[in-house]
């Protein structure tokens, strides 16, 4: 299988320090926490995720991330808005990865926490989070 990322963060090391979440039917999940200092992300820490498509075929994949955030259902009540419904495409072998230098793709990352408050920011913090109605189709 050949590999191609979408990523272009270039300070995550792609073998080491990922925790998988699960594989479903051939697409792997897997997930980091980053701090991230960019010019348009500072100061963060996100969960990044790294989508590989093991198999030999052409998927689409999408899904809906639950978030809880000091452990209470932080989306619960947006959950069946169409806009919460993630969607990507993995041609055999790729692999997607979300990174740190912008938050325009929120299919690769969920916000955990600000890493120093200024007053008037948010206490909270990701505390879990759960990908829902994961559904891979092949595309022959």
């Amino acid at each position: 299988l050949s590999s191609f990322c979408f990523s272009s963060s270039l300070d995550i090391d792609p073998v080491s320090n990922w925790t998988e979440y699960k594989t479903i039917e051939g697409v792997k999940i897997e997930y980091i926490f980053k701090e991230c200092n960019s010019e348009l992300v500072y100061n963060q820490t996100l969960v990044l995720f790294r989508f590989t498509n093991t198999t030999y075929k052409s998927l689409n994949i999408n899904w809906k991330l639950k978030i809880y955030r000091d452990g209470i259902c932080y989306n619960c009540n947006t959950l069946g808005r169409e806009e919460s419904l993630k969607e990507l495409h993995l041609n055999a072998g790729e692999f997607f990865v979300g990174d740190c230098s912008s938050k325009v793709d929120k299919r690769g990352y969920v916000f955990s926490h600000f890493n120093v408050k200024s007053p008037g920011m948010s206490d909270s913090i990701l505390t879990n989070f759960e990908f829902l109605e994961f559904n891979v189709i092949n595309l022959r």
